[in-house]
Parts: structure tokens; C-alpha cells; sequence
């Protein structure tokens, strides 16, 4: 699958190249100070729509594709919800696992732990998703992000691992 928030980062940085190339500073400044917030919206973005697929994947599994199951979850569980399956003030996403059980949770939490990258990954997934809730809510055009566009897209790059990951965990 084509990811494109990195397509977005091949189009900045060539957008750089050539502000800088053509000394335009003062459209630079503005890009490297507007870009992070573009970025972030569409990697926020990005992972709830691959989130909310491998749920539905999984459900389409499980439910050995009966369609009145997986249209019901996607209707009401999924549809306009993904936002409140996290706490996004926390570096974890405990609150996630749990809608699947107890039992889920705790042996999500002990696979997170005992894989520094995947750990890592969840960290900053929900810092991205966290970062997104504050620019969406506290008036997009003044808020500044204290991240630079690489930074951004290093931290997409490792919430893809989460991200990615989802629908293996809940088939284990």
C-alpha cells in the first residue's frame, strides 16, 4: 500500500530544494512552518483509516464474512468512534486494548513491552495522535508545532509499526 504522507515528504523536500536553489527565504520560513501541521493532519489521518480497516478486516475474519456483522460494526462501533478509542493524553494505548477484553489487554501490553521498537512505535503513534487532537482543537492557523518535518515523519514512520500490526495482534 502507498504511503502518502511519504509522497508528501518526497514533494517538500523537493519543494526545498528549490525555494533554496531560488533564494526565496521568506517562502521557505513559511513552509517549514505550515508543512509540519499538514504533515501530521495526514499521517493522524493515515493511521485512523488503517486502523479502522485492519478492525474491520479482522471482524470480516472472525465472523467468517457475514456481512450483517461486519455492517454493524463498521455502522456503530467504527463510523465516527475511532477518536474515542484512545486517551490520547497517555503515551500508551492500554485504552485500545482493552475494548477487546481484559485478557486481550494484558497480553498486548506484555508483546508492547517486550519489543523495544513496538513499544516505541505506540509512543509515538500517540504522540501523533495527541498532537493532531491539539491542532484541530486549538485554532489551526496560530497553533505551532515544536517539530521539524523530518521529525514528523520519523515519528509516522515508527507509528507505522503499530499501526501495521494491529490486525496480527488481534488474530494471535
Amino acid at each position: 500500500m502507498m504511503d502518502l504522507v511519504e509522497s508528501l515528504y518526497d514533494e517538500y523536500e523537493r519543494i526545498v530544494h528549490h525555494l533554496r536553489d531560488a533564494q526565496e527565504i521568506s517562502y521557505l520560513a513559511t513552509l517549514e512552518r505550515t508543512f509540519p501541521k499538514v504533515l501530521l493532519l495526514a499521517s493522524a489521518s493515515q493511521a485512523e483509516s488503517r486502523i479502522c480497516e485492519a478492525i474491520i478486516r479482522y471482524f470480516k475474519e472472525v465472523s467468517g464474512r457475514h456481512s450483517l456483522a461486519v455492517n454493524f460494526v463498521k455502522n456503530k462501533a467504527i463510523s465516527r468512534q475511532y477518536h474515542s478509542f484512545f486517551d490520547w493524553d497517555r503515551r500508551n494505548a492500554n485504552k485500545f486494548f482493552g475494548l477487546f477484553g481484559e485478557e486481550f489487554k494484558a497480553r498486548v501490553v506484555e508483546v508492547v513491552r517486550g519489543d523495544p521498537t513496538l513499544d516505541q512505535a505506540v509512543r509515538d503513534f500517540m504522540e501523533l495522535g495527541s498532537l493532531r487532537n491539539q491542532l484541530v482543537h486549538q485554532d489551526y492557523a496560530s497553533f505551532t508545532i515544536e517539530k521539524t518535518v523530518s521529525e514528523i515523519v520519523e515519528q509516522h514512520r515508527s507509528a507505522a509499526v503499530f499501526v501495521g500490526k494491529i490486525l496480527e495482534l488481534l488474530l494471535e
